[in-house]
């Protein structure tokens, strides 16, 4: 009988264990405020760390948060993070966000954090107010925020301020020791900042009914700043110690924060992606990228040299199984003909889609189609995409492990902080990557930005989901008007190319190159590349002879 008990009792913390470990998985830290969706966020999905020490302050304030956002601009990524701050470390019962002009989108379509914040926080109100917040002359705006704080209490946040972990600690330690004056309550962050046209600058406490216009005043001198976003390698010690907010007047992006090891950057990354861990993708050995490559032909035609020599480096240098032509007319001229020698070249008829979700296609758009026609293959089969226009130069296999990886174009495209380019790229079938690609895609809008589906919709994806892709600078070198711009150096400078003190190892340094403007002339035709010297003809012979 005793040994019953003692097995029984051994199967319970067993079973304990692994509840343990299961919520450990689910919720790693504390709770999650919110859950991460197929896109960007759930809706509605609010949570809150109810804990022993983690719970609402309790000093009168009313968690009632007001943001005031004056004149015409762009809500940012700093600007959501405030949001994001206020949801989980002040633990608000409603936000009010109080504008004449709604957040503007810029003409790239980057900033989309606004949409981000409206859709996804439940808590947050939108209440548009008369001309004095479009005007956001000193005084007016001021004397306005003053007002709306004195009549309906609650927390005054600017938008440039982030909360952290402190916080909470901090409001409950100082309710004593800030300045108070018939019931209002004042932070110590409270500044005027005669640059910040008249915003108050940090975090303001107050009671309704009571006036706060002349103790701001006497407790302007008493003020202090926040921590700047500068800081060294984070760790237990100094995240406990981290100030209570950070004010954040510089424009700040994701990439800023992912993989830097600072105390701020991992609170942004609690915030923004619910972890404060550096997110990198992983590489796994037990199913890989097929050897299968893709490419998409609509329209038929004639195939190039180019075409051919591209397709020749899947073979040759890949050494993939098959490459498929996925199109609605098969290629022409002499050398399709000599691809279709090889038994691994196989045609695909593909019909060519008139509309895109919706959006009927016509003129460049006819590019947009070949954009979303590779994602759903590589998502359906798995593989290898290339463009016409790209090569490879060094096997891969190295790379398969990964869901899926590419890399970062040239040409910049502000306000945008970089892009992807998936003129070149690998993938697991039914990656979770593509599949949020694929729901951005069903965003799209008449009208967008050249090159807004392969470059900048990928970017926008790793933005949010850098954990999900292998990102690799060497992956393609982006070669532009016959310059190739090595994109693991200093490749935002356009004096950096391989004609330039750059050295390019071609045959080491990359993966693969893509001509996006302008093709070599030694790959006018094959006999001319046989007859050209330098790095583009060395390239050229080299696939060509590989075996």
């Amino acid at each position: 009988m005793r040994g019953v008990k003692i097995i029984t009792a051994i199967v319970v913390l067993l079973a304990l264990l692994a509840l343990y470990i299961n919520i450990q998985h689910i919720f790693p830290g504390s709770v999650n405020y919110y859950i991460r969706s197929n896109t960007t966020l759930d809706r509605n999905a609010v949570f809150r760390s109810e804990t022993e020490g983690n719970l609402p302050n309790h000093d009168g304030v009313r968690n009632l948060v007001h943001y005031f956002w004056c004149g015409k601009r762009s809500f940012e990524f700093r600007h959501y993070l405030s949001v994001l701050s206020v949801v989980k470390y002040l633990h608000a019962d409603n936000i009010v966000f109080h504008y004449h002009y709604s957040p503007v989108m810029d003409k790239s379509r980057y900033n989309r954090w606004f949409d981000d914040a409206r859709d996804t926080i439940s808590i947050l109100e939108l209440k548009q107010e008369g001309s004095w917040l479009a005007q956001c002359t000193r005084n007016i705006l001021l004397n306005g925020v003053l007002k709306c704080i004195e009549k309906n209490g609650g927390i005054y946040v600017n938008e440039s301020i982030i909360l952290t972990p402190s916080f909470s600690k901090w409001r409950k330690e100082r309710t004593n020791l800030i300045p108070s004056s018939n019931g209002t309550k004042l932070s110590d962050f409270v500044t005027k900042d005669k640059l910040n046209s008249g915003h108050l600058t940090g975090l303001l406490l107050a009671y309704s009914g009571t006036k706060v216009q002349k103790l701001l005043h006497l407790s302007v001198k008493k003020t202090k700043r926040p921590t700047s976003t500068t800081g060294t390698e984070c760790n237990v010690e100094s995240m406990s110690t981290f100030a209570p907010c950070v004010q954040v007047n510089s424009i700040l992006f994701p990439i800023n924060i992912m993989f830097r090891k600072d105390c701020f950057a991992a609170i942004c990354r609690g915030l923004f992606y619910g972890s404060e861990n550096i997110p990198r993708a992983k590489a796994s050995s037990k199913n890989l990228i097929p050897k299968i490559a893709h490419y998409v032909w609509f329209g038929g035609g004639r195939l190039d040299f180019m075409a051919y020599l591209s397709v020749q480096s899947t073979l040759n240098i890949l050494k993939v199984d098959t490459v498929y032509f996925h199109g609605d007319a098969e290629p022409k001229g002499d050398y399709w003909k000599k691809l279709r020698l090889n038994s691994k070249v196989k045609y695909i008829y593909r019909e060519r889609p008139k509309t895109i979700y919706g959006l009927r296609i016509t003129g460049w758009d006819v590019k947009t189609v070949s954009d979303v026609v590779r994602v759903h293959v590589l998502y359906e089969y798995g593989g290898i995409y290339t463009d016409f226009d790209a090569i490879w130069i060094r096997p891969i296999d190295d790379l398969r492990g990964y869901d899926i990886t590419n890399g970062f174009d040239f040409w910049p495209r502000p306000p945008w902080p970089d892009q992807l380019n998936i003129g070149m790229m690998l993938a697991k079938p039914g990656n979770k990557f593509l599949y949020h690609l694929i729901k951005i895609f069903q965003t799209m809008e008449q009208n967008i930005p050249w090159c807004y589906m392969a470059c900048l919709l990928p970017y926008q994806v790793y933005e949010r989901h850098p954990e999900l892709i292998n990102v690799n600078y060497r992956f393609q070198t982006m070669c532009f008007l016959e310059k190739c711009h090595p994109m693991w150096k200093n490749y935002r400078n356009s004096a950096s190319h391989h004609w330039s003190s750059a050295t390019f190892d071609w045959k080491n340094d990359t993966y693969g190159i893509h001509f996006t403007e302008a093709i070599p002339k030694e790959y006018n035709d094959e006999k001319t590349l046989r007859k050209s010297t330098g790095s583009f003809a060395d390239i050229g012979k080299y696939i060509l002879d590989s075996k």
